[in-house]
């Protein structure tokens, strides 16, 4: 029997098609407030593009109430199956929770996940816009846990209220005492996190009388778990993925769409296009006329075996519409370096070459690793730009201090490839 199960976020929304627990498929769009026609025509696109037959039952997760309705809808009247939607009285575990009706269907789907795995008591924290932790004791029963402001969440308040504190793009600084306003920001907001989810852990943990096996999910897990005093085991959204073992998935290979832009990083780019090559991905590249000040297209069709496209109009040759085919079956979009130029296009929804029609037209995860000179990081605008790009779920791998092109040295300077690599494929293994 095929399944297919449905993860409604605020921003996001992800589809995987299993037969028996094993998935067949996976596909990700972006949360809108649909009919329930609109939503078949793009669930029905999905299926027949890959081949995959209509299922014989679906089961989902919705935090927007609107698209709960639209869903069942759906079902009954598309379908003509009735969902099973993930809830108290559905989830299959025992909760000890004085109103139960309240728990949220994503945390009781991470609960789910707890148990299956097997480890118990567990903890699952998820970092997301609010901050959840879930507790299962050694008996499978949910019991509770501990709601508080996500790191993107509290910070953007901070800069609503706090008049002289500018927005700036979140990551650890270097040192936790901070040199400037920013980096005191940076320090303590999180920092502050990363300390905060101890202390919780900490306290769970002494009501627990055990040390419980500790999860983590959600968009911040990878950058503030490595903080932690406790170790986590960090997988993003990993109840989506079905909690199966890696040897029962087998190897995971990705198509990668790499875009370049034009900066001094750009060199970069082949070493990294290079890596995802040999770790066994598809990697299709997009060069803009600015990379190519930098780099060649020879050179990334030399490491990649795939021809490197730098023009946005239909190929005649073959009728391919650049941007649609680029984007269509694509697991990850990667835009390395991110120029402030690309960033603040992107955050305009600007479409005017190649890579920004791409970026636009992809339904995928993107990544992007900014590059540019310290006063322009430091920009209020560039700040802004890089959260208005977070909040619509673009990854961000932040930058590094060191050496930049222009000869000095700060905030800017692009990750190694060796990192963004290492970034990308936990998300891929996580099913982010």
């Amino acid at each position: 029997m095929t399944r297919l199960a449905i993860d409604v976020g605020n921003t996001k929304t992800a589809l995987a098609l299993f037969d028996r627990g094993h998935l067949l498929n996976q596909w990700r769009i972006r949360t809108e407030h649909w009919t329930a026609d609109e939503l078949w025509i793009i669930v029905e696109a999905l299926l027949r593009i890959d081949g995959c037959a209509v299922p014989d039952d679906l089961a989902f997760a919705s935090v927007v109430p609107q698209v709960r309705h639209t869903l069942v809808k759906m079902c009954t009247g598309r379908l003509g199956i009735t969902p099973v939607i993930v809830g108290p009285d559905t989830a299959g575990i025992k909760l000890d929770y004085l109103y139960p009706h309240e728990v949220g269907p994503d945390r009781l789907a991470n609960a789910v996940g707890a148990v299956i795995s097997g480890d118990l008591p567990a903890v699952v924290a998820d970092f997301g816009t609010a901050t959840t932790f879930d507790v299962i004791d050694a008996s499978g029963r949910y019991s509770g846990g501990a709601i508080s402001p996500g790191v993107g969440t509290a910070a953007g308040e901070l800069f609503k209220k706090a008049e002289r504190i500018n927005p700036i793009d979140l990551e650890f600084p270097a040192n936790p005492i901070g040199r400037t306003t920013a980096d005191a920001v940076r320090s303590g907001v999180l920092h502050g996190a990363a300390g905060a989810a101890d202390h919780i852990i900490d306290l769970i943990s002494r009501e627990l009388h055990a040390e419980p096996v500790l999860w983590a999910t959600g968009g911040w897990a990878p950058a503030l778990t490595v903080k932690c005093r406790h170790s986590f085991q960090v997988c993003p959204e990993r109840y989506r993925r079905n909690w199966q073992s890696e040897q029962e998935r087998g190897e995971l290979m990705a198509e990668i769409l790499l875009g370049v832009t034009g900066g001094a990083a750009a060199f970069k780019a082949v070493t990294l296009a290079s890596m995802f090559r040999k770790a066994g991905h598809q990697v299709n590249t997009i060069l803009t006329p600015g990379g190519e000040k930098f780099i060649t297209p020879v050179q990334l069709s030399a490491v990649t075996g795939e021809p490197c496209y730098t023009k946005i109009f239909l190929d005649e040759s073959t009728g391919m519409i650049p941007h649609i085919a680029l984007t269509d079956t694509v697991d990850m979009m990667v835009i390395a370096p991110a120029t402030a130029h690309f960033i603040g296009r992107a955050a305009c929804g600007l479409a005017d070459d190649l890579l920004t029609a791409s970026f636009l037209a992809c339904a995928a995860t993107v990544v992007m690793a900014p590059a540019m000179n310290t006063r322009m990081w430091n920009n209020p605008a560039v700040a802004h730009n890089i959260l208005l790009l977070r909040s619509r779920g673009v990854v961000m791998t932040g930058s590094v201090e060191g050496k930049l092109a222009c000869g000095t040295f700060g905030y800017g300077r692009m990750m190694e490839p060796e990192d963004i690599f290492r970034i990308c494929s936990d998300i891929l293994k996580g099913g982010a």
